[in-house]
């Protein structure tokens, strides 16, 4: 071979250099004396060779690296270096996280570690640049009993740098509504009825849940967004407690607190089930002034605690709120009758008809009012509606009602009309009439002996027989022909419209008690 083939074979590269497959050099303790640098093998993670102990520049990853022996590439990275975060209080999902440090590369994961050591990653990682990432909180809130939590940054690479106790995942929510029970409410009612409260220390919106479906389950929903209890509830036969837990969330923290509520039956007197304590608990239960009719009563010591009808009467000045129950009435008397108490109620001992002026019935007398309880309002209620409107004075209307209010129990009102006392004056107040002002009242002979006892109302409190300041005169019983069951004086000494005989259109008594129904 001449030495011209032989250096031909050895340049076998196209710019006449050596090719390194026709070397076979090796080199021991090199020492490079120039200043630029020694350029090692460069190229891409892909071009990574297999020999134990190779160097070289990964262009994918940016750092220089090397073959261990256990055929992975330890790689020469600074380790990332977390400074802070912001914020460092966090109760939100997907909320982002600002991170500050040093070091960070593409690549870089994030967790979050719980006091527990249980791990979450964020779902989603920006690296803004080599002092800052963007981390989300997971889509799962952190929960506040497994804070303070790490913050962890792992490089693509493996290196990692921890913050530890970095971020708070804020306070549990509080409740401001006690526990226990919020009310009652009855079963025909609609619209709001409670409203639960709980505030987020963090300054979260708080979430309500139930944590069983016992309100739906009752008619009833719970706002979510603003705590409220709405609806119509389901009707019940008898007071119903609902008992329920409610959960108040905030940034994945829950606080639990178990409420009731009282149910009761609608007792709005339109059955003898739903038969109501007094014409104010029907109002109160409807919720505004109720039609002037027939409704169902339930007191435990009238009617031998029986449901029993009367006529209501919401119409009368002063009384919208609180009705007037008519217990017994009396239509026009003709003028040949003599009027008795007994023509109002008999002594039979049965009751027919309905209660309430203009409809005809009959009741024991001396069962009226007897043994009713519960009343603490004190207002008996007698009334009247005339015939003639031409006599000049304040109960002399044809179609208005006249009425008197007096201050008396309803164990008063009954002895009045149950001739007890038997003689004498009474003497007491008029708390209202329909003509405006009060006056007086008292039980009298009306100065004949030879008369039963009978009501007389007026502003004198003598007992002056004739009396003509009376305008309202209830008779127990009488012999003049010309008396209706109501009559009135004519401010002159004299009944008014006495020639008539038929003075009184409809007479009535009853009172406006306040009982409630449980």
């Amino acid at each position: 071979m001449t030495k011209a083939r032989d250096i031909a074979n050895l340049l076998s590269t196209a710019n006449g250099k050596i090719a390194g497959s026709n070397l076979d050099v090796s080199f021991e303790n090199i020492s490079d004396t120039g200043t630029e640098g020694t350029k090692v093998a460069s190229g891409t993670t892909a071009q990574r060779g297999s020999t134990t102990g190779q160097w070289r520049y990964n262009t994918t990853t940016g750092f220089f690296e090397g073959r261990n022996a256990t055929g992975t590439f330890s790689t020469l990275e600074p380790d990332p270096v977390i400074s802070s975060i912001s914020p460092t209080t966090q109760a939100g999902a997907n909320a982002n996280i600002v991170i500050t440090g040093s070091n960070f590369f593409t690549g870089s994961t994030v967790k979050f570690i719980g006091n527990d050591g249980t791990e979450y990653a964020s779902p989603s990682v920006t690296v803004n640049s080599a002092t800052q990432i963007t981390a989300t909180t997971p889509s799962t809130a952190l929960t506040v009993s497994n804070e303070p939590y790490d913050i962890r940054v792992t490089s693509a690479t493996g290196k990692i740098s921890t913050l530890d106790d970095g971020l708070d995942a804020g306070g549990s929510p509080t409740w401001s509504t006690s526990a226990g029970n919020l009310g009652t409410i009855n079963d025909i009612a609609t619209g709001t009825h409670f409203t639960l409260s709980a505030s987020d220390p963090d300054g979260t919106t708080v979430a309500y849940a139930e944590t069983a479906s016992v309100l739906s389950g009752a008619g009833l929903s719970l706002g979510s967004a603003n705590g409220q209890i709405t609806g119509d509830p389901t009707d019940v036969g008898s007071a119903t407690t609902k008992t329920f837990t409610v959960n108040a969330s905030a940034g994945g923290d829950t606080t639990a607190r178990t409420f009731n509520i009282i149910i009761n039956p609608g007792y709005d007197g339109s059955s003898s089930a739903r038969a109501s304590g007094s014409p104010q608990q029907i109002a109160s239960v409807m919720g505004t002034t109720p039609t002037n009719g027939v409704y169902y009563f339930q007191n435990s010591g009238y009617n031998s605690g029986s449901p029993f009808q009367a006529y209501c009467d919401w119409s009368v000045s002063n009384y919208n709120s609180t009705g007037i129950m008519i217990l017994t009435q009396k239509n026009s008397i003709p003028t040949s009758s003599v009027t008795n108490f007994s023509e109002v109620g008999t002594d039979a001992g049965s009751v027919s008809g309905t209660r309430g002026h203009g409809n005809t019935f009959t009741e024991q007398t001396n069962n009226i009012l007897a043994g009713w309880s519960g009343d603490t309002a004190n207002r008996g209620i007698v009334g009247m509606y005339a015939d003639n409107g031409s006599i000049g004075s304040d109960l002399d209307d044809t179609s208005t009602l006249n009425w008197i209010e007096l201050s008396v129990t309803p164990l008063v009102f009954r002895n009045m009309f149950d001739n007890t006392p038997s003689g004498g004056e009474f003497s007491g107040t008029i708390s209202a009439r329909s003509a405006g002002g009060t006056g007086s009242f008292y039980w009298s002979k009306h100065g004949h002996s030879e008369y039963p006892n009978h009501l007389q109302m007026g502003n004198s409190t003598s007992n002056s027989g004739w009396n003509g300041d009376n305008y309202m005169e209830i008779r127990r019983a009488g012999g003049d022909s010309n008396h209706g069951f109501f009559v009135k004086g004519d401010g002159n000494g004299a009944y008014a419209n006495t020639s008539s005989g038929n003075f009184t259109k409809v007479g009535f008594f009853g009172f406006s008690p306040n009982n409630i129904r449980t």
